[in-house]
C-alpha cells in the first residue's frame, strides 16, 4: 500500500510541475510585431493599425533588438494578406535566428494569404523588329543590374526560345578542353545574343547548364564561360543537351533575352498592351 501511495504521490507531482511549466509558458510574454502592404516603414510595427510596410524592416528591427541586449522574449512576426514586391533579395543569415527560449517566427496573420514576388514588371515601350516579333529596351538589364530567366504573362508563365523544340541534340565529339565540345552542323549559328544562349547538358544524374563564350563554326566548336561539370560522353553514347535563348526563328509561343533588350512574340494568345501583366524573374 506504502509504494501505492508513493506512486500516487510522485504522479501527482510530476503532473502538478507539467501543469505549472505549461502555465508559465502561456503566461510568458511575446514580442508581436506586423507587416502589411497598407503599412509603413516609420511605424513602430507593434500594431495592426500601424504595421511595416516590409518584410525587411521588420528582420531589421528585430536586429536591432538583439544588438540592444539579446532576446528576452519571443518574437512574432505577423505577415497580412496582400502583395509583397520585393525589390532585392531577403536575405536571412544566423544573425536573424532566434534560441530555443525566444524563437523568431514569421507567420501569415491569421487565415490570410501573403505573396511575396521577386519579379519585375515589364511595361516596354515596345517597337517592331521583324515578323510579329516586338522588342523592348530594358536599361537594368543594359547596365548589367539585373538579369533574368523567366517570364509570365498574367500568373502563365512564357515558353522561352529553344533548340530543338522538343527532344535533344547530341555533341558531335568531346574535346580534351573541359569547357567546350564539337557540335553537328546546324545546332549552332553566330546569334545575335550568342552570349546569352544557355546550354543545358544532360548528364546521367544531373546536368550542367552553360553560358556559352565562343563559338568556332569552321571548326564546329563550343566553348563556354566555365568548365562542365561532368566528362563527355562519345560514341553510341555521345551526351544530350539544348539550347535556350537563341534568337533564330519565330514559333510561337517564344521569348528571347539579350545583353539589353527583350524579344517577346506577340500572338492572339498574348497582345503587348497594357491590360497585360509582364513579369519578369
Amino acid at each position: 500500500m506504502k509504494t501505492l501511495k508513493h506512486s500516487h504521490m510522485l504522479l501527482t507531482a510530476v503532473l502538478a510541475l507539467l501543469l505549472w511549466s505549461f502555465a508559465e509558458i502561456a503566461s510568458a510574454e511575446e514580442i508581436e510585431l506586423y507587416v502589411s502592404p497598407d503599412g509603413n516603414d516609420s511605424w513602430a510595427g507593434t500594431s495592426l493599425e500601424r504595421p511595416f510596410l516590409t518584410l525587411q524592416k521588420a528582420r531589421d528591427n528585430i536586429r536591432a533588438l538583439k544588438r540592444s541586449g539579446g532576446l528576452t522574449e519571443p518574437v512574432t512576426v505577423n505577415v497580412r494578406g496582400g502583395l509583397y514586391e520585393l525589390t532585392e533579395p531577403l536575405v536571412f543569415t544566423t544573425e536573424d535566428s532566434g534560441t530555443k527560449e525566444c524563437p523568431v517566427t514569421y507567420t501569415a496573420y491569421e487565415e490570410e494569404s501573403p505573396v511575396i514576388r521577386g519579379s519585375r514588371k515589364i511595361t516596354g515601350p515596345w517597337k517592331d523588329y521583324k515578323g510579329k516579333i516586338k522588342v523592348c529596351d530594358i536599361p537594368d538589364v543594359r547596365a548589367g543590374k539585373w538579369a533574368f530567366r523567366q517570364l509570365f504573362l498574367n500568373g502563365t508563365r512564357q515558353q522561352r526560345a529553344r533548340m530543338p523544340d522538343e527532344g535533344f541534340y547530341r555533341i558531335d565529339n568531346p574535346l580534351e578542353e573541359r569547357d567546350s565540345f564539337q557540335y553537328e552542323a546546324g545546332h549552332f549559328k553566330q546569334w545575335i545574343n550568342l552570349n546569352d544562349v544557355e546550354v543545358v547538358i544532360i548528364h546521367s544524374y544531373n546536368e550542367s547548364r552553360l553560358l556559352v563564350s565562343e563559338l568556332d563554326e569552321t571548326e564546329r566548336i563550343v566553348t563556354f564561360t566555365g568548365p562542365i561539370g561532368r566528362r563527355l560522353e562519345g560514341g553510341e553514347r555521345r551526351t544530350r543537351y539544348y539550347s535556350i535563348n537563341p534568337i533564330y526563328r519565330n514559333p510561337d509561343p517564344l521569348w528571347y533575352k539579350s545583353v539589353n533588350s527583350m524579344w517577346c512574340q506577340e500572338t492572339s494568345r498574348r497582345p503587348l498592351h497594357s491590360r497585360f501583366r509582364l513579369l519578369a524573374h
